[in-house]
């Protein structure tokens, strides 16, 4: 058996890290050891890197992940070769320091394979172009660039919320639209589109279920940085409570794991327009402080939408989701210490 290694520095897990994995891993007859340094105080922790890279290969056994605590040593993007050659020898002494590749994406990994007596194998044509620095410098553009457990943890929620007929399904699809953003429709209206509009305590449980699994569903794939949702489950438990219809089990610890980063209540300035699902005749069923209490006390975060043209209140829902999302990559882009790495091991 062969042994190979691979040394990832990035602080972002990207698709490129992946390649290059997946080109060591098809190198025959050879165990391939992933090394994936970082230094302490990295905005990524190193432990979720591992698990982002992990994920990738489930069930692989020639690929073997270790973790390098870059605290007193060179520049992760070179530097002091043989302090790599010992970090790499004493992390993973499987190999017995018997080395036979290094694999990189370029000729700029031979220092490496010089320093551990091993040859230098380059992923012909390079691995996927976005690196870094790329994913650094821009991540909404790059977004599919990451690799998804760290997208996943990244992930922008906001939810549309308050009265029915107010605009959340027409405002959210519009922004998601112009945006580049995600966007989850409310499960209920779908599900009662198929099965009739008749309501009673089994359908609301069945409607509960059904949206705890679109919300889930939406947030593994994280396919868009910014996740616009037009109801979700604070939604379902507001209904429970208004019926009186006792909660299903889990409901409220679902509604808080789920939670959105942030919820925009939206005014009840545009006419109401009944339809089979809205269930007050001609009239909202709710006011606007229903729904504020409720987001109060769930301790949950929340802004009132200003009155006004739907212009005005797609712009103020464009606004808020870019803020957040820069507020949650401002760490990255910014290289600024928040977590502390994991030990060598």
């Amino acid at each position: 058996m062969k042994h190979a290694v691979v040394a990832l520095t990035g602080v972002v897990p990207t698709r490129g890290e992946a390649d290059l994995v997946e080109f060591a891993a098809a190198l025959p007859g050879t165990q391939v050891w992933v090394v994936v340094g970082a230094r302490a105080g990295e905005p990524i922790l190193i432990a979720d890197k591992l698990a982002a890279l992990r994920e990738q290969w489930t069930g692989t056994s020639h690929v073997r992940f270790r973790a390098a605590a870059i605290t007193n040593g060179p520049a992760p993007d070179g530097g002091d070769w043989a302090w790599w050659a010992t970090t790499i020898n004493r992390g993973c002494p499987e190999a017995g320091e018997r080395w036979d590749y290094v694999v990189a994406p370029q000729a700029a990994g031979q220092p490496l394979a010089a320093a551990l007596g091993a040859r230098l194998i380059t992923m012909t044509g390079g691995p996927h172009p976005v690196t870094d620095r790329d994913v650094r410098a821009d991540p909404w553009r790059h977004w599919a660039d990451i690799l998804p457990a760290i997208r996943r943890s990244r992930l922008t929620t906001i939810t549309l919320f308050g009265q029915e007929s107010v605009g959340k399904t027409t405002l959210a699809a519009r922004v998601a639209g112009e945006l580049g953003a995600g966007w989850l429709p409310e499960w209920a209206r779908l599900f009662l589109d198929q099965v009739g509009t008749t309501i009673n305590p089994q359908v609301m449980a069945a409607i509960a279920a059904g949206q705890t699994a679109w919300q889930v569903t939406a947030r593994h794939r994280a396919a868009h940085p910014v996740l616009l949702q037009d109801t979700d489950l604070y939604s379902s438990l507001g209904y429970f409570q208004l019926l009186d219809v006792p909660l299903p089990p889990h409901l409220a610890d679902d509604a808080a794991r789920l939670a959105s980063d942030l919820y925009i209540v939206l005014p009840d300035d545009i006419p109401f327009v009944p339809d089979a699902q809205r269930y007050g005749g001609d009239v909202r069923e709710t006011p606007l402080a229903y729904w504020t209490r409720l987001l109060d006390a769930a301790g949950q975060p929340y802004v009132v939408a200003p009155a006004g043209d739907a212009d005005t209140k797609a712009a103020y829902i464009t606004g808020w989701a870019r803020s957040l999302f820069a507020d949650r990559w401002r760490e990255i882009r910014e290289g600024r210490v928040a977590a502390t790495a994991a030990p060598l091991g």
